[in-house]
């Protein structure tokens, strides 16, 4: 695909890949939006501002991306959960 005379590659959604609707419904259990999930914990001082993307989130979120264990910690602050609750929760599928 070519955007503005650049080549971009559509990204592809990763096969069998479930960490991103995990992570969501816990961010909607929270009842929070992509948007809250992010500042919420800056705004706590928990997170540092720019730690994580609307787009990153987004992208985890639908599949294409996997978090590392350094954007697992984070998203475990944000989530309000303990990092190793998280990681277990996704565990079988890293």
């Amino acid at each position: 695909m070519c955007i503005g005379g650049i080549m971009v590659q559509k990204k592809n959604k990763i096969p069998n890949n479930p960490i991103g609707g995990e992570l969501k419904s816990i961010r909607i259990g929270l009842d929070y939006t992509i948007k809250e999930l992010i500042e919420i914990p800056v705004e706590e001082g928990l997170l540092d501002k720019g730690w994580i993307s609307e787009r990153t989130i987004s992208n985890i979120e639908q599949g294409y991306n996997i978090p590392s264990l350094v954007t697992l910690k984070k998203l475990a602050i944000a989530y309000q959960k303990e990092p190793i609750d998280l990681i277990e929760g996704v565990l079988d599928y890293l």
